[in-house]
């Protein structure tokens, strides 16, 4: 049986989430306390900001009341006394498989196509291989996810476009010539862009802020200099890049502020100076650039950017899961096949057996060791032989396990156990 439990955003709030993730370094822990209560069984732990899932192969026979005692070893593990609703939900076999092909390829994403989930799926593997929780099947099953990935990645448009308004922020300031940025606000709006400037990309990065504390630690962390709020209007002047992320009643940068002449005098004319407000109220004075050469992006332009670039995304999701029920029809073949095996080793055992007895006879006649030696060699070629004759019917008979009643008459009729 395979299977996963999970906890996502589509099922639960942050807070609840929150109670049921783990830390990495509960991970190995938690792996190891399962594998001793399913000691056949095997697991694989995805913990993320978003979701917390765990994937599982347990084989039949042991999964008497396997559904609820996973996830009370879960709440046991993170000490969480659940409540009457049960924020849990479970897939099994064909949807766990595909759910997490979707998850590895962005396609359970609160942003459709994000990137950074593959990351974290194939972290989640690597902790469960290096705590010997994955096995063979789920070992296959997540390479194939990992596959569907890349084939998603690069044979459809998924990721193309920017759906983070810092990823956008960046790109529009690397259009502008070895710019001088400034960020007003540390707050978390303003980090966020931070974060994804491109610091080679601006010759100088400024921040400013209303609390000389937060603005000092936020230069540190992102190798910036840090400006008090109050030389907001002297600095103005030689920012070519101006993004604004605070609250305030008023507007913070006026007309006024840019009426300067040392700020409309350019070094580079024709190149409008850009600023970006993000504020809520906004930042800048409307119309300001009526006045000026400037470009204003307000926070709603950015947003209409999102949901056109999330409209064309969504356009290829019916694409992408076309990918994804290809590539889990491979891996339920190869699953399948692996089903035969039992049979096929039926087999062998017993052709085995009956060269065995047969050496010993011949044994028994007190045969010269030369030609009791080349007797073992024949019979061990015979086997080999006749083994692969059988093994190739057997797989065309049952269509590679893909027949499954087929199989399970083959593994009956040569179940040496019961002979």
């Amino acid at each position: 049986m395979i299977g996963v439990y999970g906890i996502s955003y589509r099922s639960a709030g942050a807070e609840i989430r929150e109670k049921y993730s783990f830390q990495k370094e509960e991970i190995p822990v938690f792996l190891n306390r399962l594998r001793g209560r399913y000691r056949n069984g095997r697991f694989v732990v995805l913990s993320t900001c978003n979701r917390t899932e765990i994937y599982f192969l347990i084989p039949e026979r042991d999964g008497v009341c396997w559904e609820e005692k996973i996830v009370q070893e879960w709440e046991h593990f993170k000490k969480i006394d659940r409540e009457i609703h049960n924020p849990v939900y479970l897939k099994q076999e064909t949807e766990a498989v595909k759910h997490l092909f979707s998850v590895a390829s962005g396609l359970d994403s609160r942003i459709i196509g994000e990137l950074q989930i593959i990351d974290q799926v194939k972290d989640a593997y690597g902790v469960s291989v290096k705590a010997k929780s994955a096995g063979p099947v789920l070992n296959r099953l997540f390479h194939k996810s990992f596959e569907a990935s890349k084939t998603i990645r690069t044979r459809t448009r998924l990721n193309n476009g920017d759906t983070g308004i810092g990823d956008i922020i960046s790109k529009l300031i690397r259009q502008k010539s070895d710019p001088v940025v400034l960020v007003i606000g540390t707050g978390q709006i303003a980090n966020h862009v931070l974060g994804r400037i491109h610091r080679r990309s601006c010759r100088k990065l400024l921040i400013a802020g209303r609390t000389p504390e937060n603005v000092d630690r936020t230069a540190h962390k992102y190798d910036a200099d840090a400006l008090p709020l109050k030389d907001l209007e002297s600095i103005l002047p030689e920012c070519n890049v101006v993004i604004s992320a605070v609250s305030v009643k008023e507007p913070l940068i006026t007309k006024e502020m840019l009426s300067s002449e040392l700020f409309i005098k350019r070094d580079h004319p024709g190149d409008p100076r850009l600023f970006i407000d993000l504020g809520m109220p906004a930042n800048l004075e409307r119309d300001i650039e009526l006045n000026h050469e400037i470009e204003v992006v307000h926070y709603e332009a950015l947003e209409e950017q999102i949901r056109a670039t999330l409209d064309q995304r969504s356009q290829e999701v019916r694409k992408a899961k076309q990918f994804i029920d290809t590539i889990s029809e491979e891996f339920f073949s190869w699953l399948r096949s692996k089903e035969i095996d039992p049979a096929l080793q039926s087999v062998r055992q017993k052709l085995e057996s009956i060269n065995r007895t047969g050496i010993e006879a011949f044994r028994s006649k007190k045969a010269d060791t030369e030609t009791t030696h080349e007797v073992e060699e024949y019979t061990s070629l015979f086997t080999s032989e006749i083994m692969s004759l059988i093994s190739s019917n057997i797989r065309s008979l049952t269509r590679n396990g893909a027949d499954i009643e087929a199989s399970d008459y083959l593994t009956r009729l040569f179940d040496t156990k019961s002979s």
